[in-house]
């Protein structure tokens, strides 16, 4: 696959998306038409028409045949592949952060970072930074697991 055939693919779903998400703000409550309506419309508005820009280059670059390449390493692209699926198992069960709390150290180690000082210490800053950021301050609930 080229790199301009795989633009216009996601563009043209991203321009879906957009139309999709212009039109649910339809059904929004009355309440909030003319504030959270008006903001959704503008964002898919512009994702839209940055989308329909973005296509209407990629059209134009006929010389570009450049092929795409989803890996370099089959190895540890499927092991990442693998780890993917296994951690949204795992947040159902265990929850969002003990789910990551596993996945980022065993993703870093299994795309080759073998360092454990750095492997331990980002991954118990990125978890604090989450739930700094995110409970404590925004107050987003974080997705518990059917055990914890």
């Amino acid at each position: 696959m080229t790199r301009k055939i795989l633009d216009i693919i996601i563009l043209t779903g991203l321009t879906l998306v957009a139309v999709l998400l212009y039109v649910s703000t339809a059904q929004y409550p009355q309440s909030v038409q003319h504030s959270t309506a008006s903001y959704v419309r503008f964002l898919s508005a512009s994702l839209a028409m940055l989308a329909v820009i973005q296509i209407g280059i990629s059209v134009k670059k006929i010389a570009e045949q450049e092929k795409v390449f989803f890996y370099t390493n089959r190895r540890r692209f499927f092991t990442l592949l693998a780890l993917l699926v296994l951690y949204v198992v795992v947040i159902f069960f265990l929850g969002f952060m003990l789910a990551t709390m596993f996945f980022l150290p065993s993703t870093m180690y299994a795309m080759g970072y073998r360092n454990k000082k750095i492997i331990v210490i980002s991954s118990i800053g990125l978890l604090l930074f989450l739930e700094l950021i995110f409970v404590m301050f925004l107050r987003v609930p974080l997705p518990r697991g059917y055990f914890f």
